[in-house]
C-alpha cells in the first residue's frame, strides 16, 4: 500500500525555491534508484514517492531519518535516510554500480573491510553481492555511524566497528564540513563547522580481523594511510576505493606509487588495486 503526498506543500517565506530546486534535482536522479531498488513497476512507483518526500522533509522537520523500503535479489532491507546526500550514495551503488569493478569476480573474498563506511550504502551493495561474505564496516562520526548500526548492523556477517582507520591508535579529530555527512575529514578547511575527538584503529587491526579485499572511502586521508601501511596490506589481495586528490594534496600517480607490484585500474575517481593480476 503506497500513500499518496499532496503537490502542494506549505512552507515557510523562502523556502519554496530552494524546495523547487531540490525536487528539479530529485525528479530526474531518483526514479533509477526506485527501478533498482523495487521489485517491480508499481513498488517502485511507491519507492520514488517516498524518495521525493525527503527533500522536503529536510526542509520542514530538519534531518530526521526516513526510511526506506528496499529489495535486492529478492531480499527486503530496510534502510535509513536523512537527505539527498544519503539518497546519492545509493545511487553510486546500486545505479551507478561504483564498486561493480570488472576482473573483481576473479575470486571472491572471504572477509571485505570497508573504510569509511558512512551509513552502510558500500556494505550493503557487497552484502547483496557476495553473499556470505563477512564485513566489517569501519565508520568514526558518530551520526553517521548510528545510522550505519541501523541499517546494515543486524545483516549476517556484518560487523560494525565506531572508529576511523588511522596511521596510529588511539583517537583523532574529525572535521565535519558544511558539505553535508559525507564531508567529515582528517583537515581543516573553510568549510568546517565543527571539530570532534574519535576513536582510531589502524590497518595493522583491520588485517588481523581477516580482511583479505579493503574498500575505502575516507575523505582525503587515504594517501597518509596507505603511505604508512607498512606489512599491514600483505594479506589483501584487493584494494579499491575512492581517491580524493584535493584533499590529500597528492595526484593520483603519486598514489599509485605507494604501490609497487600492484596491477592498477582506474574507474573516474574509483581505483582499484589487485595483487599480481590485472584488475
Amino acid at each position: 500500500m503506497c500513500s499518496r503526498t499532496s503537490a502542494r506543500v506549505q512552507s515557510p517565506a523562502g523556502y519554496n525555491a530552494p524546495m523547487r530546486s531540490d525536487y528539479l534535482r530529485a525528479l530526474g536522479s531518483y526514479w533509477p534508484i526506485a527501478r533498482a531498488l523495487a521489485p517491480g513497476p508499481a513498488r517502485a512507483v511507491c519507492l520514488y514517492a517516498v524518495l521525493l518526500s525527503v527533500p522536503m522533509r529536510k526542509r520542514l522537520f530538519g534531518r530526521a531519518p526516513k526510511l526506506l523500503r528496499l529489495t535486492l535479489a529478492g531480499a527486503a532491507y530496510p534502510f535509513w535516510v536523512r537527505d539527498g546526500l544519503d539518497i546519492a550514495v545509493l545511487r553510486e551503488m546500486f545505479v551507478d554500480r561504483q564498486y561493480a569493478i570488472p576482473g573483481a569476480d576473479a575470486g571472491a573474498p572471504r572477509h571485505v573491510a570497508d573504510l569509511g563506511a558512512h551509513i552502510g550504502g558500500a556494505t550493503l551493495y557487497l552484502h547483496a553481492r557476495y553473499p556470505g561474505v563477512s564485513i566489517t564496516a569501519y565508520e568514526p562520526d558518530p551520526d553517521n555511524y548510528a545510522l550505519l548500526v541501523r541499517n546494515v548492523g543486524g545483516l549476517s556477517g556484518v560487523r560494525t566497528v565506531h572508529a576511523a582507520v588511522a596511521p596510529t591508535k588511539g583517537s583523532i579529530t574529525l572535521y565535519r564540513h558544511a558539505g553535508g555527512s559525507t564531508r567529515a575529514t582528517v583537515s581543516r578547511d573553510p568549510d568546517t563547522t565543527e571539530a570532534i575527538e574519535v576513536p582510531a584503529t589502524t590497518l595493522a587491526e583491520v588485517a588481523a580481523s581477516g580482511a583479505d579485499w579493503i574498500k575505502f572511502d575516507i575523505e582525503g586521508a587515504e594517501h597518509e594511510l596507505f603511505r604508512r601501511a607498512g606489512r599491514a596490506l600483505d594479506t589483501c589481495t584487493l584494494l579499491f576505493g575512492e581517491y580524493h586528490p584535493l584533499l590529500t594534496h597528492h595526484t593520483p600517480a603519486e598514489f599509485e606509487a605507494l604501490f609497487p607490484g600492484w596491477r592498477c585500474r582506474w574507474h573516474g575517481s574509483v581505483v582499484c588495486f589487485r595483487r599480481g593480476i590485472s584488475p
